[in-house]
């Protein structure tokens, strides 16, 4: 029950990826910052704010593609009463982006979560919308007209 309170960070990653192994050192710092903290007998001492996780692509091929990694490293944020926050590629250089909206989460409560994801649900249709009618423009604008034979020219309007 305890997970549905907190934040979870799952790392996917590859063992022969070098970006990977560089994100894995800031990641598992962080980890020892924001993690949970165990005693030298793997007892619990103190809860973190934040579940840590490390998936190896490999090992973990289906449940990966089921998840729709196709960049390495990735990051998936979630919070059990809330669902999925955030899951993009991050390498080592874009570290401060997971830190950012790390630490944005952490500030916000459920309610301000579930509206967060619902803007950005707004905004990725939005943004489809925008594309798939650029799309449309650039073929009313610049249409291809098809010869008899099937080859296809372009119009200079």
């Amino acid at each position: 029950m305890f997970f549905f309170f907190v934040h979870n960070i799952s790392r996917f990653y590859a063992s022969w990826c070098k970006s990977c192994q560089k994100f894995g050192v800031k990641f598992r710092h962080l980890a020892t910052q924001e993690g949970d903290v165990f005693n030298s007998d793997n007892q619990l001492v103190q809860s973190g704010r934040v579940r840590f996780a490390e998936i190896e692509f490999g090992a973990n091929t289906k449940l990966c593609r089921s998840l729709k990694i196709k960049r390495l490293p990735s990051v998936h944020i979630h919070k059990g009463s809330v669902g999925q926050l955030a899951a993009f590629p991050c390498g080592p250089s874009k570290f401060p982006i997971l830190e950012s909206k790390l630490d944005s989460f952490l500030g916000m409560t459920d309610e301000e979560l579930k509206l967060e994801i619902q803007n950005k649900e707004f905004s990725d249709i939005t943004d489809e919308i925008g594309s798939e009618l650029r799309k449309e423009n650039k073929k009313l604008n610049n249409p291809a007209i098809e010869s008899s034979t099937g080859a296809n020219f372009t119009s200079n309007r």
